[in-house]
């Protein structure tokens, strides 16, 4: 069963982690002849480790993340189809740091005495 705080934080997360799951889902490369005949179709698809951990409670969620691309370029000899899969070496990591009421109060302070500071010296003297 999965705690309430953990779905909390999973809920909270979603939209940092993409909406979409399989983009490549349902798609489809043929070629109809209005192209030729000799058609090289390219595909690529490379894969990302992302890892989001919460400020406090420090959990993790991990998740890989792919990026897909495909091209179409004629080619003067036989038609090819050519697929490039990469994993790569580097880690997305998000993390998340929450910052405490305080620092919230001393920004807005900075705000306001900013705007304070332009308007007397726009309408001041």
């Amino acid at each position: 069963m999965i705690a309430p705080k953990v779905m909390s934080d999973v809920k909270r997360l979603v939209p940092y982690l993409g909406a979409s799951h399989d983009r490549l889902n349902g798609r489809s490369f043929i070629n109809h002849h209005d192209l030729g005949a000799n058609v090289t179709m390219e595909h690529y698809l490379q894969i990302v480790d992302s890892e989001v951990v919460t400020g406090r409670s420090h959990n993790s969620i991990e998740k890989y993340e792919y990026t897909a691309l495909s091209s179409l370029v004629q080619s003067l000899q036989i038609p090819v189809a050519k697929f490039h899969f990469e994993l790569s070496p580097m880690q997305v990591l998000i993390t998340e740091n929450p910052k405490s009421f305080s620092h919230f109060i001393t920004d807005a302070c900075a705000i306001i005495d900013g705007v304070f500071a332009k308007i007397v010296s726009l309408f001041g003297k």
